[in-house]
């Protein structure tokens, strides 16, 4: 068993996610909507969840923070695109409508959208059964529900890469390749920080880490994004060794 690690998380799962655009909401903007740069823990955890078939009210508990260790990697830059789209109001006094064929309500809207997302994900599961079936799934490349990023029409599809076994390595100075949590950074006076390189570019996102089964986020993480899809290098209070590379989990 390797230092520090549980017996139950020592590998790790990975996966390639994409599509042609993705939405992950601010929860701040509603009437148009922006995204985030990148899949939040939740959304990550609803990914899990669709490909394993377990439903919108258990995904949280079956993937969350507790039972599922996730990391996440961009591969190529980050880039996003704004488009008209004319929604349709379907709940509410209208539905009837809807449903005859008959739509009574359009709301157009500015989206902000991720253009060409293309991710690699890292996923350990405190439950060897459930690691076992999610290793399964990504392996046939089957799903139980449609994967999508963000809405139901953005669909995605997915790879499996390999299963690797986890070697903890902290604190160090390395070069990382996942989206980075700001507080597992050793910072000047304890540490060095990041350094930046020329031809970089960051951004720095407050990200739902968890919720409850009535979709009421209970927890954030603050997260450093190299948004050319790049390594960089920093002094990590704690870190993993998967294969040929380091990643830090959300």
């Amino acid at each position: 068993m390797s230092a520090g690690i549980p017996a139950a998380f020592e590998r790790v799962l990975i996966f390639d996610l994409w599509g042609d655009y993705g939405l992950f909401k601010r929860f701040y903007t509603t009437a148009s909507p922006l995204s985030f740069a990148v899949p939040p823990p939740t959304a990550l955890a609803g990914i899990l969840g669709a490909i394993t078939g377990v439903d919108k009210r258990n995904y949280m508990v079956a993937f969350g923070p507790e039972e599922c260790r996730l990391g996440l990697r961009l591969i190529g830059p980050l880039k996003k695109t704004r488009l008209g789209l004319n929604w349709v109001n379907t709940s509410g006094e209208t539905d009837p409508y809807f449903r005859a064929g008959i739509v009574a309500e359009h709301n157009p809207v500015k989206v902000e959208l991720l253009k060409e997302p293309r991710y690699r994900v890292y996923a350990s599961l405190r439950d060897p059964e459930r690691q076992e079936q999610l290793g399964a799934r990504l392996r046939s490349g089957q799903c139980v529900y449609n994967v999508s990023l963000g809405p139901a029409n953005l669909l995605a599809s997915f790879r499996f890469v390999a299963e690797e076994p986890l070697v903890a390595s902290g604190p160090v100075f390395r070069e990382v390749t996942t989206v980075t949590p700001i507080a597992s950074i050793r910072w000047p006076r304890d540490g060095r920080g990041v350094q930046f390189e020329e031809g970089q570019r960051f951004v720095r996102e407050r990200l739902p880490r968890q919720m409850s089964p009535d979709r009421q986020v209970s927890q954030y993480v603050e997260v450093l994004v190299e948004t050319s899809g790049g390594r960089f290098a920093a002094d990590l209070s704690e870190a993993w060794e998967a294969g040929d590379e380091t990643i830090v989990f959300l």
